[in-house]
């Protein structure tokens, strides 16, 4: 952390740990994107406190100083120093480490071996147990590094699995891999790894328990799960997609609902049925222009519809021509450019455009005009719904 006056109080308080991906898919990146992973991070930049002990988010944190020094002193009090026990821990660790460096070799193994067979909350075992691989050369195969005790040590070993060619190897630990899948039990990191893993072989039985994987409070591991829908649907689940449309970032906390939302969307338009239409009009009637779930909301509503018997089109149909974007000089748009919204408003109604005549089966209904003003636009859906009455 940069050095700061304001903050020197919390220097010894808090370890920052600042955490970037570089994308390239590489070891780093890998680490970095389990630690992304973890705490639901999909969008940047993100500054969260977390309990150390179990990774718990206590809160996302503000950036103005005033504001995150209150969070802070908040939570301060909340996370306890180690207990004696862990501090001598601590303290038995550093021995062993100092008596390496003295030469004194089989006494501080002895030491290491039964630090590292009692998991603790700082993570002294881990440390024990590598300096004891390093000096015994030790090299665990995948299939002990997948039934270890260290979470990250199992993540590391699906992504290896993954990396494999493939072939018989790989495939053997398919099952093993989707026991950890669906065990209850299982780290966040561990099951959204096998999740990636069993996708493109196993996806259509994975998508058979999908309502088990959705209602995991996690962002990426929603987005996977519901990125196997669009491949496998599953309409057993359409009920549990509206409420995840309708509640992220609400009932559903999400640390970027409107991602979730548009995952959500592009999994109702392969699975979702008429309970999705009521979720999807109220975003319809409140979006702004700028927002990148639109187009997924329509798609959603017109496969929807595919599925719908002859009233429940009549109604999609309704809520379409009610929802088309507002005219240029409407007030609720006066906070954007207004070169840019006589650009976008005409894009959004060819988008409304073509969903209405994919719900309505109507090839001839004629495409909007190039120029979204008020007049225009009335002239436009006056003549729509004189077609389609």
């Amino acid at each position: 952390m940069l050095p700061h006056k304001d903050l020197a109080a919390y220097y010894d308080k808090v370890t920052w740990l600042f955490v970037s991906r570089n994308f390239k898919k590489d070891e780093k990146d890998r680490e970095a994107l389990r630690t992304h992973d973890r705490f639901g991070i999909s969008s940047w930049p993100q500054l969260v406190l977390f309990d150390p002990r179990d990774d718990t988010v206590l809160e996302q944190m503000s950036r103005e100083l005033g504001s995150f020094k209150k969070q802070l002193k908040k939570h301060v009090a909340a996370v306890p120093p180690p207990p004696k026990d862990v501090r001598d821990k601590i303290a038995r660790l550093r021995r062993a480490k100092a008596m390496l460096k003295q030469g004194k070799t089989r006494d501080a193994l002895r030491r290491l071996a039964a630090l590292a067979k009692q998991p603790d909350s700082v993570d002294v075992w881990l440390e024990a147990r590598e300096i004891l691989r390093h000096h015994e050369q030790a090299s665990p195969t995948l299939a002990q590094r997948l039934a270890d005790p260290d979470v990250r040590e199992r993540a590391i070993a699906i992504e290896e699995i993954t990396l494999l060619e493939e072939g018989e190897e790989r495939r053997a630990f398919e099952t093993s891999v989707e026991e950890r899948l669906f065990d209850d039990e299982e780290h966040l990191i561990v099951k959204l790894r096998a999740l990636a893993f069993l996708s493109p072989t196993r996806g259509a039985n994975i998508a058979k328990r999908v309502d088990e994987l959705l209602s995991v409070p996690n962002d990426p591991f929603r987005y996977a799960a519901l990125a196997l829908l669009k491949e496998h649907p599953n309409p057993r689940v359409a009920q549990q997609l509206a409420r995840l449309y309708a509640g992220a970032g609400t009932t559903i906390p999400s640390g970027n609902p409107n991602v979730l939302r548009s995952h959500t969307a592009s999994a109702i338009a392969t699975c979702g049925d008429e309970n999705a239409i009521e979720p999807i009009e109220k975003f319809l009637r409140e979006v702004m222009p700028n927002n990148g779930t639109l187009g997924a909301s329509l798609d959603a509503l017109a496969g929807v519809a595919s599925r719908c018997g002859p009233a429940q089109r009549k109604r999609v149909v309704a809520i379409i021509l009610e929802n088309f974007p507002g005219p240029v000089d409407d007030a609720r748009y006066g906070a954007f450019d207004s070169k840019w919204m006589a650009r976008r408003l005409p894009q959004i109604a060819k988008q409304f455009h073509a969903t209405l005549v994919a719900v309505s089966e109507r090839r001839d209904l004629p495409a909007p005009p190039a120029e979204w003003s008020r007049e225009l636009r009335t002239e436009y859906l006056r003549t729509l719904k004189t077609i389609l009455d």
